[in-house]
């Protein structure tokens, strides 16, 4: 059976237009062509939801060889990918054709670049020369190497059940702890010598023995190079050894902390930009600390997150000391300046004063030095400014910080700075727990200046999220260019009030009405952009007076003139007895009274 002929009865089977059936032949040919040259895939850079899917399916197809069951078992692969998104069938399949097109183009730049090591000939060449091994032999005996090789970087971890061939076993024993080596060098010899061994126990069959070996070692890394790699196994390679291009440390380095740290990550990839020292830095903390962690994938990650922390920590506390004894310089003036700018910006009063002094007289620099918080503003714009690096934008950003501090507040550019400052620099379980709004400080809350609030979010551990904090009958949204989006539902938040602390999915304003009667008036503040019909009730274009709407909405509505409408989550009569509403009436805003979404 031929690509053609699959792709035919995959799009009779989902109900697709027969034009397709070029495309479909096309990805399987592709993956195919993908599967059997048994090239190793980075699977965190394949990010498209339906390609993984369908790598992931086409691993039950490992053991058909032959052409034919092949393509039989890509097609029923490429079918339940298909299926998973129905709706938009065509679309998934454009999608995959592309993606494999350019996955095929890269295995084949990578197999025209595939010539075996020299080390791992030299060390094959040995063992035949003595066996007397044929040439044919000898390079499937590379290829076992090579393939226990891959499979060692690719730092799965294999259950006890995934080998059960007693010769493979003592193999993998041996290549799982032996450390590669330049170029493989150590890796080749002793694993190689290991073989001989193996060959030598039972020279009759020394072709059948190779010829397993070589299926075998091929099968298994088959199987397993599209699984997601053991952050323990990785971390302890990447500082066992630290030989890699630092660009492929940090990339590796940043797959192994969790979902829940993306603005850690994030904000490590950016202090690593040409920053050798510091990913060593991070190397050694992170193996000082893992001497006295289990092999768990969760705390291994976690130990990074502390490894990172304590390097930034290290790193920008060096740079500080560093400029208080070049007190002369305009380095260190210029460091002086720019902090008073970020103490301004986040509403530090007394570190501006104290900064302030230092400009005036530099006697002052002694006790600055004594001051935890004024050097914590100091090592905290070393920070920024080695994020802001390799990114002129945020350089600029840092600039006008300078010249207006209250304006750069919402500068979107320095907020992302003090986030990502702001994770490097906390360790997690000596982070403030927020258990509701009133551990937010009234002063900070009630300061209008959302940066500093947002700041103490993100230091208080509750970075990557949305917002919405209830204090004292105000609301606020952090960040605060959500605001719109979460009071007309279009975006999940965590809601902060006096209560305690609650998550909500993106919610209709109607759905809001059909909850327990206690949470209704969470989402009275949702409104939502109606179709252009001509209402159908009266009450939908009534006139209701301000202060009236102000109860109805929690107080949400603002002045400045528009035609929104919103629904009543309790009952209205007008007190000059003209009309009366009802709870689940909607009405449409004709005035309100600020225009400020967040209060």
């Amino acid at each position: 059976m031929t690509a053609i002929e699959t792709a035919c009865k995959v799009a009779s089977k989902l109900n697709i237009d027969p034009s397709y059936s070029v495309k479909i032949s096309g990805i399987l040919s592709n993956l195919q062509e993908i599967k059997q040259s048994n090239t190793p895939l980075v699977y965190q850079k394949i990010t498209d939801d339906s390609l993984r899917k369908l790598l992931d399916l086409s691993l039950e197809c490992d053991g058909q060889k032959e052409g034919a069951a092949l393509l039989q078992s890509l097609g029923d692969a490429l079918e339940k990918t298909i299926k998973a998104n129905l709706a938009h069938k065509l679309e998934t399949i454009d999608s995959l054709h592309a993606l494999t097109l350019d996955l095929t183009s890269k295995v084949r730049e990578e197999q025209s670049k595939k010539i075996l090591p020299v080390s791992v000939m030299e060390s094959v060449c040995k063992v035949a020369s003595k066996l007397h091994i044929d040439p044919a032999l000898s390079i499937k005996m590379s290829n076992i190497l090579c393939n226990l090789l891959r499979i060692k970087q690719s730092f799965v971890l294999l259950s006890g059940n995934e080998i059960t061939d007693g010769n493979l076993k003592l193999l993998w024993k041996v290549a799982s702890i032996c450390e590669d080596g330049p170029e493989g060098i150590l890796f080749f010899t002793t694993v190689g010598d290991l073989l001989e061994n193996i060959i030598r126990a039972d020279l009759d069959h020394k072709a059948d023995i190779i010829n397993s070996l070589h299926t075998l070692t091929a099968d298994l890394f088959s199987r397993i190079r599209y699984r997601k790699p053991n952050k323990a196994l990785l971390l302890k390679n990447l500082i066992r050894n630290n030989i890699i291009v630092k660009d492929d440390v940090v990339e590796k380095l940043s797959s192994i902390l969790t979902e829940d740290d993306l603005g850690v990550r994030s904000a490590f990839q950016h202090m690593s930009e040409e920053n050798p020292e510091f990913i060593d830095k991070v190397l050694q903390n992170a193996a000082s600390m893992l001497k006295y962690v289990p092999a768990d994938e969760r705390k291994t990650a976690h130990t990074l997150h502390r490894a990172i922390i304590k390097a930034v920590a290290e790193t920008s506390e060096r740079k500080v000391q560093k400029m208080l004894q070049k007190t002369e310089s305009k380095d260190f003036y210029s460091l002086v300046d720019d902090a008073i700018g970020l103490a301004k910006a986040l509403g530090l009063g007394d570190v501006v004063l104290m900064l302030t002094d230092i400009l005036k007289d530099s006697k002052s620099i002694p006790i600055l030095a004594k001051d935890p918080i004024v050097m914590e503003v100091l090592k905290r714009l070393t920070i920024m400014r080695q994020l802001a690096g390799k990114r002129p934008n945020f350089g600029y950003a840092l600039h006008e910080l300078k010249s207006d501090p209250y304006a750069a507040r919402n500068d979107p550019r320095l907020r992302q700075l003090v986030r990502e400052s702001a994770v490097l620099m906390v360790i997690p379980e000596e982070s403030y727990v927020l258990r509701s709004s009133e551990d937010i400080p009234c002063s900070l809350f009630f300061g209008d200046n959302c940066l500093a609030v947002e700041d103490f979010m993100v230091r208080s551990r509750q970075s990557g999220s949305t917002f919405l904090i209830l204090k004292r009958g105000v609301q606020m949204v952090v960040p605060r260019e959500a605001a719109r989006d979460v009071l007309t539902g279009k975006v999940p938040y965590t809601l902060l009030d006096e209560n305690g602390i609650q998550y909500f999915k993106p919610l209709h304003v109607f759905n809001a009405l059909n909850l327990p009667k206690v949470a209704t008036n969470r989402f009275s503040n949702y409104g939502y952009s109606p179709k252009q019909t001509k209402p159908t009730r009266s009450a939908s274009s009534t006139r209701v007076p301000d202060d009236a709407m102000k109860n109805l909405t929690n107080g949400s509505c603002s002045s400045q003139e528009m035609e929104e409408e919103f629904v009543l989550v309790k009952d209205y009569n007008a007190t000059n007895g003209s009309f009366y509403l009802s709870q689940g009436e909607r009405v449409k805003v004709l005035k309100t009274d600020d225009d400020d979404p967040t209060l």
